[in-house]
């Protein structure tokens, strides 16, 4: 990361191509690569087949990646739209109503009629994929694909292509570091299993290879089958057909089309749309988006039925049983051949008008009897009756095995066809084990084939695997694939749980590949809205996850991101942001809740210490249902350290306007360095504000924890007096949690420094962290200790009262007359006027704007961490002029102007310190203090300085071990752990060995960084978020695993080689025993912000409470149907800019 040749910052780190060469073993060292966070490798991303999935692919590639992708869609027919383009038969069109089988961003306010027909459909596919370019820049026409093979080597997809066009075959390869198969299921077709077909002497043609160009006039046409292709053609083709002969062997459920009052009849009948209508739908989309909502509510609605102990099932199997006997004229023959007595839905049910009634008609004949064989004239019955035609369409369907109609080869060279000889077995009907970089993103086995419009089921799986993708760029991934036990446990609860539906009747269906009692490879375990929340956020964690490099954390690059190399809002910290919806589970006896019901998994949550990190736990947490908090506080009010600091002159070293909540914004800050009291004051009344008192336990020390394996829970012991005075009787309880947070600081446990006869002092011995207000300094001869932040600001405060005041300096620091917005060094620190407060007050947005300026410059500070960079060393320049043009003595400056790194230290910005260090009553020895006497301290020189008082301001114990003891697995402490390589955690918050336990600014968390509050608020954000996984998906405990911890932080210390923290100074911020830099985050506070935005669970070891870890999923629906609320909040906002993930 060493700038070179006085590179400024902006060049020197935008290196926006993410991924680093394939490392195999550890042969070569790692190091960090030269990239910001998150920077997209360039992938090459190949799509089979340009229908509704195909099109869409190309629609968010443009909307989510822009040129990051390469993408290239192969389509084996001459246009566009998949089976649209394929199936031309007579009466061909949708049983899904046209306002709800459209894509949810690109509305068709014109549909010609409710249920359109097919070649309305396929148009509006063409049109939109010619309109936005995908043909001419993605789609490849007349491309078939001939087989796809893994390249193990590479981590590619090496395709087989034919070019179709033209007068010549062409055959070449391409190779893809992704493959989404979006083919569908329904594209392989297939003739009946009748013998002798090519014996037939008339036309023969099949409803998916439809002949169109023959005449049906006055012929004989005999239709084979009984699907949605059959009594689409027996009503279309009566009145041109001579007889038309139904070979109709297993009955189908036709039921009403769907009703909408206003625009259909109660039946629910085709109708035309007005032009009155479609010019209203047109001009008025609010009205149109009403209208497509209210048809797929209904349709969503409509998913009980599917149960078959469900009573909706009883009720509409007798509705429509009734209805198709009243059709049928209650003809005996007619009801006992075509009304089914399996359960409703077992087979897709569809509208098909004009069907039942054709039967009425002379020249529409139901064939008897099983057919043996096909004829020269037609083809014969088992029991020998012959049936002549002219014309015989053989609407049969597809072959429904899932099998791809051409070799997909992967892993150790098996075939997914072979993978798949028995049953298909896939993941979320998206992809399966074995077959690396893959997606079916056209939906596999056990996709939502009978829930409604699939055009919304595709949407969501499209939007997972841009996810997908997303992730392999952005993380330096080489190769993702299901595990395979996922795969088997995923499929063992969809298995189960689908015996409760109608599915599992037992019919002759294309849901069980046409075996009867067979088992159900075309229905997922849910309804719509359940299987679209599922796939909200992948669950990473049921993935294998290659990498390019030998160190999995490579891909958070060199601690810069793309917001700040872009120069963008860098104060984005003065939002509030909602806690993200995370994906959710339910219980496990296959089916008693809904997905989402986290009152299957409430949880006891212990937080420790009602500090800043506490407050901010507290309110995050308090926001989850079926959680139960309680926190714990050694002192007898909130603040934490900000209650405890009372110190003369102490204040906060950032900015007030940035040391707060970006949600509970205080606009009358007394100075722009607020002091201790006030901002103590601040946290109180937040604390008040969201009634968080109710949740706390003042006076109570947690003296120890310890994980019970055994029952997944935390043993808390909590000692308590009662009162603030511990002197008095203690009392010690213990208390359990499910969750054990840790938000206790870094600055809570002062300490005495290590020097001889410190305690036989016989003056007054203060700590600037215990401070006694009832020592009067005035006219005393005082001794400080320390150059950290609290001697920084006590001297300046205490100077004017001391008759003699000695400040001994082992360390100098950068002491900066200015920093922070607005504050120049002539006016340092001077209190805000009314008047600013006032516009404060009235003007929000000019508040903000204040807010943002502040932030926007601490964040921007990072970039003068970077060792040699041009900003470091320009910033150090400047620091070292300014401290020198402050101090007129040189001899003073030799003695306080550091020669190291700006920022290796903590910067501390103090013009009075400067100037009080100056004045005739103040002494600064940096001779080393050899003991303290009963009368004064001894320096190393022999001198004896007598005092009265002697103030340490020597911080705090920094090592990040907890005041009391912590015991995680196998009865192992936290620090035991920490001993040999000093204090590590994972992103700060999480440490292996301690399931369920997280703590708020960890080791290397972003203390130095920039506004560090956000950062805490963002923590929070992060720990609910992994409470909300715990509940939803029915975990028992989590914890980071240990070899990716110690990958992180051999990441970490990289990265700090080339930071000014590990620069020759001494430092709270290394750890002593090792030199490790343990305090600092390596990157920018927006670069901590932005990683642990989106938690990695597959970075966890994850116990279930259950044997499968797929019970979550529950009773099939998901907690909005459960609650009666919209269930079509997917098309809400849908516009032509919506981008994945905006659910």
């Amino acid at each position: 990361m060493t700038a070179s040749n006085g590179d400024s910052y902006s060049v020197t780190f935008d290196n926006r191509v993410g991924g680093t060469p394939i490392s195999h073993g550890e042969a070569v060292p790692y190091q960090v690569s030269e990239h910001i966070l998150c920077a997209p490798r360039r992938l090459r991303v190949a799509c089979i087949g340009a229908g509704a999935s195909g099109i869409m692919m190309c629609y968010k590639k443009e909307k989510e990646f822009g040129d990051s992708i390469d993408l290239v869609v192969y389509e084996r027919y001459p246009k566009p739209g998949g089976v649209w383009y394929a199936n031309k038969y007579p009466g061909c069109r949708c049983d899904v109503p046209s306002p709800a089988y459209q894509y949810p961003f690109h509305p068709k306010a014109d549909w010609s009629r409710y249920y359109s027909p097919a070649a309305e459909i396929q148009s509006y596919y063409e049109s939109f994929a010619r309109e936005r370019g995908y043909v001419d820049n993605y789609i490849k026409l007349s491309h078939r694909v001939d087989k796809a093979a893994w390249d193990e080597i590479t981590g590619q997809w090496v395709l087989t292509i034919t070019e179709t066009t033209g007068p010549s075959e062409r055959t070449f390869e391409d190779r893809a570091d992704f493959l989404v198969a979006n083919i569908g299921v329904l594209n392989t077709w297939k003739w009946p299993d009748i013998p002798n077909r090519e014996a037939f002497h008339g036309n023969m043609t099949h409803s998916a290879d439809y002949d169109t160009n023959l005449d049906l006039e006055g012929k004989t046409v005999i239709v084979i089958g009984s699907g949605a292709s059959a009594i689409q053609i027996v009503p279309a083709i009566k009145e041109k057909a001579k007889k038309v002969i139904s070979f109709y062997r297993t009955p189908q459920w036709i039921g009403p089309g769907l009703a909408m009052d206003g625009f259909t009849d109660s039946e629910g009948r085709n109708f035309t749309y007005t032009e009155e209508q479609k010019n209203q739908f047109s001009q008025d989309p609010v009205a149109y988006l009403a209208h497509r909502k209210a048809i797929e509510t209904k349709i969503n609605a409509s998913f009980p039925h599917n149960i078959a102990s469900h009573p909706a099932q009883k009720m509409a199997r007798e509705f429509v049983t009734e209805r198709m006997k009243r059709i049928l004229k209650n003809d005996k023959t007619l009801t006992e051949r075509l009304v089914p007595t399996f359960p409703m839905g077992c087979r897709r049910l569809g509208p098909a008008e004009g069907f039942l009634e054709a039967f009425h008609e002379d020249n529409v004949e139901l064939a008897e009897g099983d057919i043996e064989s096909f004829t020269e004239d037609g083809l014969r019955t088992t029991d020998g009756t012959e049936f002549k035609a002219d014309v015989i369409i053989c609407a049969t369907g597809f072959n429904v095995s899932f099998k791809p109609h051409f070799p997909i080869i992967g892993r150790d060279q098996v075939s997914l066809s072979e993978a798949w000889k028995n049953d298909p077995a896939a993941y979320l009907a998206l992809t399966t084990s074995g077959f690396p970089n893959f997606m079916i993103g056209s939906l596999g086995p056990n996709c939502p084939a009978g829930h409604g419009s699939f055009i919304t089921v595709l949407e969501a799986a499209q939007n997972y695997v841009c996810k997908i993708i997303r992730k392999i760029q952005t993380e330096n991934i080489l190769s993702m694939e299901v595990k395979p036990e996922v795969v088997a446990e995923y499929n063992e609860h969809v298995h189960e749980w689908l015996k409760r539906t109608v599915w599992a009747a037992g019919c002759r269906s294309w849901y069980n590949q046409g075996r009867p009692g067979g088992k159900i490879t075309a229905q997922y375990p849910g309804s719509l809205v359940h299987w679209r929340l599922m796939l909200e956020h992948p669950r990473f964690e049921h993935y294998d996850i290659r990498y390019r490099s030998s160190n999995r954390f490579e891909f958070m690059g060199n601690g810069f991101t793309l917001t700040e190399v872009d120069g963008g809002d860098l104060a984005c910290t003065s939002h509030s942001t909602a806690t993200m919806a995370l994906p959710t589970h339910s219980d496990g006896v296959y089916g008693h809740y809904p997905l989402h019901d986290r009152s299957q998994r409430p949880l006891d949550v212990i937080v420790v210490g009602a500090g800043p990190s506490g407050i901010a736990a507290l309110i995050e947490l308090k926001k989850l249902p079926y959680v139960k908090l309680k926190c714990f506080e050694k002192n007898h009010d909130v603040g934490g350290t900000w209650l405890e600091t009372r110190y003369p002159g102490a204040a906060c070293d950032v900015a007030s306007h940035a040391y707060q909540y970006s949600f509970d914004s205080k606009t009358d800050w007394s100075r722009h360095f607020a002091p201790a009291e006030e901002i103590g004051e601040y946290f109180i009344s937040v604390a008040k504000k969201h009634a968080l008192l109710e949740n706390i336990t003042f006076n109570s020390r947690v003296v120890g924890a310890e994980w019970d394996e055994t029952e997944a829970i935390w043993r808390v012991q909590v000692a308590g007096s009662g009162s603030s005075d511990w002197h008095a009787k203690t009392v010690h309880e213990e208390y359990q949690a499910n969750v054990f947070i840790n938000a206790g600081g870094i600055l809570n446990d002062w300490k005495w420094p290590e020097i001889e006869g410190l305690h036989g002092f016989k003056g007054k011995l203060l700590h600037t962290a215990a401070w006694d207000p009832s020592v009067d300094l005035e006219g005393a001869s005082v001794g400080v200790i320390g150059s950290g932040a609290s001697s920084i600001q006590v001297v300046p405060s205490i100077q004017p009262m001391c008759r003699n005041l000695d400040v001994y300096v082992r360390s100098p620091t950068y002491i900066l007359p200015t920093v922070g917005f607005g504050i120049e060094s002539s006016a340092f620190n001077e209190l805000y006027t009314s008047a600013d407060i006032d516009r404060f007050n009235s003007d929000p947005e000019y508040y903000m704007l204040f807010r943002k300026q502040i932030e926007q410059q601490m964040n921007e500070n990072f970039a003068a961490s970077v060792k040699d960079s041009t900003a470091e060393k320009k910033g150090r320049e400047w620091a070292t002029k300014m401290m020198r043009s402050a101090i007129a003595s040189a001899e003073l400056r030799e003695k306080l102007v550091p020669s190291w790194e700006l920022g290796c230290r903590r910067l501390t910005p103090s013009l009075p310190y400067l100037k009080a260090i100056q004045q005739p009553n103040v002494n600064v020895i940096r001779t080393g203090i050899r003991r303290i006497t009963e009368t004064g301290v001894e320096t190393e020189d022999g001198k004896t300085h007598n005092i009265d008082v002697l103030i340490c301001a020597t911080g705090f114990n920094t090592s990040f071990s907890s005041r009391f003891n912590i015991i995680g697995r196998r009865g192992i402490s936290l620090r035991t752990m920490w001993k040999d390589r000093g204090p590590e955690a994972y992103l700060g918050m999480a440490i292996a060995g301690l399931p369920n336990y997280f703590t708020i600014l960890g080791p290397n968390c972003p203390i130095a960084n920039g506004s560090l509050i956000p950062c805490i608020e963002w923590s929070a954000k992060y720990i609910a978020k992994a409470i909300t996984k715990m509940q939803t998906d029915q975990i028992r405990s989590i914890d980071v695993k240990q070899p990716l911890q110690d990958a992180y932080n051999d990441y970490v210390q990289d990265v700090h080689k080339d930071l000014v923290w590990t620069g020759s100074c001494n430092s709270w911020y290394k750890d002593r025993k090792s030199g490790r830099v343990v305090a600092v985050w390596p990157g920018s506070s927006i670069h901590f912000m932005e990683m642990i935005e989106s938690p990695r669970w597959e970075d966890f070891n994850i116990e279930y409470i259950h044997s499968n870890p797929f019970s979550f999923m529950g009773n099939g629906i998901s907690q909005r149907e459960a609650q009666g609320q919209d269930l079509t909040f997917y098309l809400d906002n849908m516009t032509s800019d919506n981008r994945i993930g905006s659910e």
